[in-house]
């Protein structure tokens, strides 16, 4: 079948499953709507004894689930283990894959960095696990000089093989989780022996086996729990191993062609002799005798190699990336007796990411050497040792920097994440005999996580071959490595105690909940930046053959160098502008910067300075200076008046003459290979540290560990009531004291507190309609590298605080002391259910106002008072973090389902369908007036997306089935743009990206078949039509909010390598005795 076909095939695929879904889900509605208003009234009479029924049923136990913390269940999203299994949950993009409205932060460099919900995300989405708060999202300030560096970003990630349940809140919840709770949290809680023990048993083991083929992922679990006597434990050990996620296989297809430099001799080049290649210093002998050498030169040669193995700005597919995860977990316990118990909880996770970045080319072209050397006045030469022509041919700055053309250059990003977790709990269970408390739960808990993220820039192995482990030495000269790595560390400690009551009161119905905690937090950041050089330098003999000596006539118009004195820059001797010193010179100066303008321009390897000279003249033809005064200027008086003595006319006839003797005994001796001798000097490894301020801003100090340390007193209480069968009441508050302290200079050693509030409330008019409402505060302290700050180098003359001294680069200094406000966020949610025996029905709708947002880069405005421009605005100079930005957004969230056997007696008793849709716009944005920056981009909106699922269960619960099908609309173009306020009364618009999303849409398939009593096989085919598609999570990865953001891609086109797996496969095995 031709492309076309498949292209139309494709196409109307993709219709039939949109209308399909359109249907089903309209069904959905329409089924459930319907029987409410035709509902039995005979069934409707009993609504106490159908509650207290459908309380042991599923789909009253999920609505449960949603309602535990709050009762009106708005934007809760609950999942289990049984959940993470039947969904095939492998990894935490999958984790959400069909909750609209939630996604996942991608790091851009293997990892992630937590959620984003409702416009926020990062450190503005709280992660937990037992109620103990997961690292911040600790984003590293890049340096001036705009070089790759190591970055970070990162968050650990949870291992779903320790989970026993995940609650997903949307909209904020500081009376939950506290500060970061902003726009919603992500909470994990872990497995205990009972989860692994069945029913009537002691004992328990679940292995579990499963494989992925969209990232060639493996993962491998096993679960063993025990009680003996008193004592239980539990231990769970998972290893995890995968790649990176594959495009769509259309990606891989053909090749790609570049240019590429090689170094080259020509016979038309001069020849040269390496003096410890010729044995006794016999120079002559041993040009002789054959051993002279071609000079060196850059050439580019066209190279085509296949999609894979193709490095720059073109590449069409994924960086390649190897990912590895192993995880302990173990919880001891003794039951005291039948209402104390007290145990412990061990965990320790280890992940590892090791991403090689192909974006960057692996080679040089002659363009790359040329312009570098006009650029930067690279000494790059063609002469070499033995028959390693590309030798003295490089990219480089100065006589001993760079690297060599003949080097691969390789980048790799490591990521190495490590968490600890230490804790103790103990639990008194009241069996009801305790008026006060029906159970308690006192714990402490230690956990420290580090994040490690290390740069390696190679240039050190011959290409192709890119070695991330090949080191300089002395025997590849110009090979270089660079590392720059950092180590954040963060350790929480954590004491809590836990105390619930259920009570009645009257006709009311009580469960309280009363918190107390007490975390004491520290923080750090180090870092290490370096480069290994090998430096190689050689200095060229003054060798003049014994039957050519220089004639005496000559030695008036000679230097110290034996050459004479330098006149060229003025039009005499050669014609080549770059012969003499340019900072003398302002002719110099312009024939340089147009013969780079020029070379640039044409991307040719010669250059017409005639031309140039050509353009001088005309547009200085009035010039006052004569040349003689311009080379008196320029020489000094004593050697104008040695060239005085002698005259400019004999100047210029000796110099000419001089010119024709040197051109015919450099033939001679050209001839003979003995023109140009030069002598290696011994090649040595140095290792620079590039920490030093000389090198670059503030970014580049390793001088001193960053920590930031505090604690955080926090108490909460929360009452969900029934006043009665009509009306539930949920209220809820909870109190922060939160103090930071820093022995690092102008971190901002605050306190603050906070006091946030839930308050949700359910009515119930009939037995099959209930109407919510709920609103919330949340609230996040400023992350610990917004308080560290953004530092640059101060100018001359402001450098003298801290022990600055000297240029601008060469001192840390923070302009902007941080005196940063907690951000905060209001959050209104209405929403109504329809739900009866076939299922239920929820639309909602939110309203999420954040004010005081920070914002990066920013700086306050001031108005000028004195000079010219006195009335007019700037920016102060405190460019930093600053609460700036406000911003709200609304949006509708629906859920549905369906029992498809109750709507018709003849479908299949165990076939139902689902329904799940989430939007958000965005209905305003303000940049506070007095602050220079940027108004909010909301590249963290995911794209509205419904997802339908048709699903089976069968009676016997031995297999089952589902089908989920998601659409996704494009992005919103209009939430990528902003305002930047330049703080000179302009506003110039700001595109976060030139990517552009398109709407998609996928069809999954997934089975499970239980294996007598103790296996269970689950398969999986994901993207069934195999479609062509980009998620704009993936796509987000070039945005100016990206955490590292992608850039450099040459044409629009290469977004294709974000593309999402094409059709791809899962398969487990559990088993469980």
């Amino acid at each position: 079948m031709n492309q076309s076909k498949q292209n139309n095939k494709s196409k109307k695929s993709k219709q039939v499953l949109k209308l399909s879904a359109l249907s089903l889900g309209l069904l959905n509605i329409t089924q459930v709507a319907l029987a409410n208003t035709t509902a039995d009234k005979a069934e409707a009479t009993d609504k106490t004894n159908l509650v207290v029924v459908l309380d042991e049923t599923v789909v009253t136990a999920k609505k449960n689930a949603r309602k535990a913390n709050e009762v009106t269940g708005l934007g809760k999203v609950v999942k289990t283990a049984e959940t993470i299994n039947k969904e095939q949950v492998l990894n935490i993009r999958d984790l959400t894959r069909y909750d609209p409205g939630i996604a996942v932060v991608e790091q851009g460099r293997g990892a992630s960095s937590g959620y984003s919900i409702r416009g926020m995300d990062k450190n503005r989405v709280a992660v937990l696990v037992d109620g103990i708060n997961q690292a911040q999202h600790y984003a590293l300030q890049g340096p001036v000089a705009g070089k790759n560096y190591a970055a970070g970003g990162a968050i650990n990630e949870i291992e779903y093989e320790n989970v026993r349940s995940i609650e997903i809140s949307k909209g904020a919840n500081s009376s939950e989780h506290g500060s970061g709770a902003l726009s919603g949290s992500v909470a994990f809680v872990t497995k205990t022996a009972d989860d692994i023990i069945k029913d009537g048993k002691d004992w328990g083991v679940q292995t579990k086996t499963a494989y992925a083929s969209k990232n060639n992922a493996w993962v491998n679990s096993v679960a063993a729990a025990g009680k003996a006597g008193s004592f239980s434990g539990l231990v769970i050990y998972t290893d995890r191993r995968g790649q990176e996620y594959k495009a769509h296989d259309d990606a891989y297809q053909g090749s790609q062609s570049f240019d590429r430099a090689v170094a080259t001799t020509d016979p038309n080049n001069r020849t040269f002799l390496m003096a410890n290649e010729c044995a006794n210093g016999n120079y002559e002998a041993c040009a002789s005798g054959g051993q002279t050498k071609l000079q060196a030169t850059p050439t580019n040669v066209r190279d085509k190699v296949n999609v894979k193995d193709y490095t720059g700005p073109n590449r069409l597919i994924p960086n390649p990336l190897t990912q590895d995860s192993k995880s302990l977990l173990l919880r001891p316990g003794y039951q005291l007796n039948d209402k104390h118990y007290v145990g412990g909880v061990y965990e320790t996770t280890k992940q590892n990411y090791a991403m090689q970045d192909k974006t960057v080319p692996a080679y040089l072209t002659v363009h790359d050497i040329e312009k570098s050397r006009l650029s930067n006045h690279a000494q790059t030469n063609g002469y070499y040792q033995g028959n390693n022509f590309g030798e003295r041919i490089r990219d480089a700055i100065g006589e001993n920097s760079g690297y060599g053309i003949n080097y691969a250059h390789g980048v790799f990003y490591d990521e190495k994440h490590q968490k600890d977790r230490l804790g103790l709990e103990y639990v008194y269970d009241s069996k009801g005999e305790n008026q006060w408390f029906d159970d308690v739960r006192v714990s402490y808990d230690k956990q420290d996580i580090t994040l490690r993220s290390q740069l390696t820039n190679t240039h050190c192995s011959t290409y192709p071959h890119i070695d991330k482990n090949c080191t300089p030495d002395v025997n590849k000269p110009f090979s270089v490595k660079e590392v720059d790595n950092n180590a954040y560390k963060e350790q929480h400690n954590l004491i809590k105690a836990v105390f619930n009551k259920k009570l009645a009161l009257g006709s009311t119905y009580h469960h309280i909940n009363l918190q107390v905690g007490y975390d004491k937090f520290n923080s750090s950041l180090s870092r290490e930046d370096y480069r290994l050089a090998t430096h190689q330098s050689y200095q060229k003999l003054d060798y003049t053959p014994p039957s050519n000596p220089l004639p005496d006539k000559f030695k008036p118009i000679l230097g110290s160098n034996n050459r004479p004195i330098c006149l060229d820059a003025y039009g005499y001797g050669h014609d080549h502008p770059q012969a003499c010193n340019a900072k003398n010179s302002t002719y110099q100066n312009f024939a340089i910067k147009q013969g780079v303008e020029q070379y640039n321009q044409t991307n040719t390897d010669k250059i017409d300075y005639q031309a140039v000279i050509d353009q001088y003249d005309e547009k200085n033809p009035n010039s006052t200076l004569k040349p003689f005064e311009k080379i008196k200027q320029s020489l000094g008086q004593e050697k104008y008046n040695k060239i005085d003595e002698l005259g400019f006319k004999a100047y210029k006839d000796l110099r000419s003459q001089w010119a024709d003797w040197t051109n015919k005994n450099s033939q001679q001796n050209a001839n003979k290979g003995t023109d140009n001798i030069y002598e290696p000097n011994q090649a040595t490894v140095v290792k620079d540290d590039k920490c030093k301020y000389s090198e670059t801003n503030s970014y580049a100090d390793c001088s001193t560990t960053r920590h930031i340390s505090g604690n955080n007193y926090f108490i909460a209480l929360k009452d969900n009531m029934t006043i009665n069968k009509y009306i539930d009441l949920g209220l809820g508050a909870r109190y922060d004291r939160i103090k930071h302290k820093s022995d690092v200079p102008l971190v901002d050693n605050s306190a603050s507190n906070q006091l946030s509030w839930n308050f949700g409330v359910v009515v119930k008019p009939t037995n099959w309609l209930d109407i919510a409402y709920r609103s919330s505060q949340g609230f996040r302290m400023p992350s610990f590298s917004e308080m560290y700050g953004e530092r640059f180098g101060v100018t001359i003359g402001k450098g003298t605080q801290h022990g600055c001294k000297g240029l601008w680069y060469i001192c840390q200094q923070t302009v902007h002391q941080t005196k940063l406000k907690p951000e905060k966020s209001f959050n209104q949610e209405i929403g109504a259910t329809l739900y009866n025996h076939l299922g239920s029905l929820e639309v909602s709708y939110f309203k999420n106002r954040y004010t005081d947002l920070i914002v990066g880069k920013s700086e306050e405005i001031r108005t000028l008072t004195q000079g010219a421009d006195a009335g007019k605005q700037r920016g102060k100079g405190d460019l930093g973090f600053h609460n700036g930005q406000d911003a709200d957004l609304t949006g509708i969230n629906i859920l549905g389902r369906l029992d498809l056997n109750a709507v018709n007696s003849r479908i299949p008793y165990g076939l139902y369908s689902t329904l799940a849709y989430n939007k958000v716009d965005v209905k305003g944005k303000t940049l506070n007036p007095t602050l220079a920056g940027t108004n909010m981009l909301f590249d963290a909106i995911q794209p509205s997306r419904y997802v339908v699922g048709l699903g089976y269960d069968a009676p016997s619960q031995k297999w089952g089935a589902n089908a989920m099908f998601t659409h996704s609309d494009a992005k919103n173009p209009s939430e990528i743009v902003a305002d930047k306020n330049l703080g000179n009364g302009n506003i110039q618009t700001k595109q976060a990206t030139k990517a552009k999303s398109t709407p998609w849409r996928t069809l999954d398939l997934s089975g499970y078949v239980n294996i007598k009593d103790n296996f269970t096989l689950r398969a999986g085919v994901y993207n069934v039509f195999d479609t062509y598609y980009t998620t704009w999570e993936a796509l987000r990865q070039t945005a100016e909010g990206a955490v590292n953001q992608h850039t450099g891609l040459s044409q629009d086109k290469h977004y294709g390598r974000y593309a999402a797996p094409g059709r791809n496969y899962q398969l487990a095995l559990e088993m469980k005795f």
